[in-house]
């Protein structure tokens, strides 16, 4: 009996464990085909880890998975696909987004397979377009989205509308993409779009709307236009040169004088930074020939063709018409002039407002004037009528007081110089212009004296020192610089003198180079060798002895010295790349004069501290001899 009854028992725990195995694989089986009927869709679980994670976990810690219960780590958002519709994977990437996507019927064509992460979709979205080879184009609501194969192009013709009217159009509204632009001339009334079929179509469409606006058909022979100028100023630029007034002519008079009926020239002093052609036709030829040289070494710099007509053939085309019928009015405001008349000659005239306005190169000038001894001229090794012979240093004279040369040596030598007392740096002055403009260097001293007559009085001056006028330009390469050197040195030798009440008129010492001269790259201009002589007396005397008659002699001592001086003017011009820049109000660029000084005084002060430390280390017995021998290299 008790046999049978264990029998028993031991069959019902069979029976309720085989039962719970059902139970569990029945349960294995259910979670498998879920995570299986997900996967194809798409969808991954949220706040869960995937079935291979937990394989994967099981394996390492070598426990059973937990099926049916939850992970604790939340996973980022992700889209797995397999072979499906790239428009699918766009339309989870737009639900993060939270914009719409409007994809081509091609793109939907396409299938991926993949894992794409959307916990940052805009990153996922440009690596998707980057790498299937896609366009997009944003309307500023809608992103849509093509393969490139669907690359679509148009060339639209306008009758009263130009391209930059279209373009400003279009950036105004919000509807310009740089990435697709319109190829094609500013003035002209046809142009090359290309890009995505909507932005093309939209392209199309504003400029149809603005060829038809009514304000255009109802007299579309005037036009009404702002020409923006960006290198030069609308308005004569003026400045005084000690007594003498300078004006440079300022855009607006230039294309004046230009299409002025009468072909005259308004009565103004010329400087030397521009030129007015004396004849309308003249004029005219040379700014569209400038217009011309400008298109073609653009086009050379950029490895293209120029293929518009040149500037002769221009001025051939409008011989005989006149545009007299064009009111211009210059903005200084914003440097811009405002023009109104007939459309073909509105189009002329900024065409040479275009001509005229190019971009200049900017040149830095450094000006140093330098008093040498005349005694240790030759110390610097210029020979004015050869060249020079100073180790490196390297100079080529021209016959006259002028030569070019290194700089750096030349200076190095001038210091040492100085610190010897016999040269001396008077002024380093520097200043930023640009190619074909005066650079102006005035240091100069006005006194005033009456001039009395019988009836009348006056009060004359007279206005005397340094003053250096350099006005450069490039060569063709930018590898020299050609520069037209004026220079006035002016000295008063009795400026002190007075015969009691009545001043006595000055006399005044003026010395004046004008010169033209070509400097290479790396190298100065340096011309002067005028002498100045400089007296200097000076008495001693024991106070309350020397004005003791015929014995205060003794007490007294008169010293006088003369010195016999000669000015150097070192000009060095450098051409300042576009990269190049002004920060913090006077930092240079790397490469520059002082950065190269400085250091020459850095490597000049460790020598001598190395020298100093080679003395100290040195016998007792030879300690004199040493400090004689350092004295004298000092």
């Amino acid at each position: 009996m008790i046999v049978g009854a264990c029998a028993s028992v031991a069959r019902r725990r069979s029976y309720g464990i085989v039962l719970a195995m059902v139970v569990a694989l029945t349960g294995m089986w259910c979670v498998a085909a879920s995570a299986q009927d997900a996967a194809q869709a798409g969808l991954q679980p949220t706040g869960s880890e995937p079935l291979e994670a937990q394989q994967v976990d099981s394996q390492q810690t070598g426990k059973p998975p937990l099926i049916g219960v939850a992970a604790a780590a939340a996973v980022p958002p992700q889209f797995i696909a397999n072979n499906i519709s790239l428009g699918d994977v766009i339309d989870a990437i737009q639900g993060k987004i939270g914009r719409p996507m409007i994809v081509s019927p091609k793109m939907r064509a396409m299938f991926v397979t993949g894992t794409f992460d959307l916990e940052s979709p805009m990153a996922t979205l440009a690596k998707l377009v980057r790498t299937m080879g896609l366009m997009t184009y944003d309307d500023g609501r809608s992103l849509h989205l093509y393969r490139d194969s669907e690359v679509t192009s148009s060339v639209v013709q306008m009758s009263h509308q130009r391209l930059s009217d279209v373009r400003s159009f279009l950036r105004s509204s919000r509807l310009y993409d740089e990435h697709y632009p319109l190829a094609g001339d500013d003035n002209a009334a046809v142009f090359y779009v290309s890009g995505p079929p909507i932005y093309v179509r939209l392209v199309v469409t504003a400029a149809k709307y603005l060829d038809q606006q009514p304000d255009m058909r109802i007299n579309p022979a005037m036009v009404l236009r702002v020409v923006p100028l960006h290198n030069t100023f609308v308005v004569n630029r003026r400045y005084q040169v000690r007594d003498e007034m300078v004006s440079v002519p300022g855009v607006a008079d230039i294309i004046h004088a230009l299409f002025d009926s009468s072909g005259g020239v308004q009565p103004q002093r010329a400087s030397s930074a521009t030129s007015v052609p004396d004849t309308q036709e003249d004029a005219l030829t040379d700014a569209l020939n400038l217009s011309s040289k400008a298109r073609d070494a653009k086009a050379a710099a950029n490895g293209s063709s120029s293929d518009d007509m040149s500037g002769r053939d221009q001025m051939v085309a409008m011989k005989g018409e006149t545009v007299s019928d064009v009111r211009m009015v210059p903005n200084p405001d914003d440097n811009s002039i405002v023009l109104y008349g007939p459309r073909a000659h509105v189009d002329l005239m900024e065409r040479a407002i275009h001509a005229v306005d190019i971009a200049k190169r900017q040149i830095e000038l450094s000006l140093w004037i330098i008093d040498v001894d005349r005694q240790k001229l030759n110390e610097l090794g210029i020979n004015w009528q050869s060249s020079a012979n100073y180790g490196p240093f390297t100079a080529s004279a021209n016959g006259t007081q002028t030569t070019t040369l290194n700089s750096i040596t030349f200076l190095a030598t001038v210091n040492a110089l100085s610190e010897k007392g016999q040269a001396n740096i008077v002024s380093r002055p520097i200043v930023l212009t640009e190619e074909n403009l005066p650079a102006i260097f005035d240091n100069s001293h006005t006194q005033y004296y009456p001039l009395v007559g019988e009836r009348t009085a006056a009060l004359e001056h007279f206005t005397y020192g340094t003053m250096v006028s350099v006005l450069p330009r490039l060569t063709q390469g930018g590898q020299e610089v050609e520069m037209i050197v004026t220079v006035r040195d002016g000295r008063s030798q009795n400026s002190a003198s007075t015969a009691k009440n009545t001043p006595v008129i000055p006399v005044v010492s003026d010395t004046q180079i004008s010169t033209v001269a070509r400097v290479p790259k790396f190298k100065s201009l340096l011309l002067g060798g005028s002498t100045i002589d400089q007296h200097e007396s000076t008495t001693y005397y024991i106070p309350g002895l020397w004005n003791i008659p015929v014995v205060g002699r003794l007490f007294r001592l008169d010293r006088t010295r003369t010195e016999h001086m000669v000015r150097l003017f070192l000009i060095q011009p450098r051409v300042l790349m576009r990269e190049d820049g002004w920060m913090d109000g006077q930092t240079l660029p790397a490469g520059d004069l002082m950065s190269e000084r400085s250091e020459m005084a850095k490597t000049s002060q460790m020598l001598q501290q190395y020298i100093q430390h080679v003395g100290s280390d040195s016998e007792g017995d030879q300690k004199e001899k040493s400090t004689e021998g350092h004295d004298a290299r000092h």
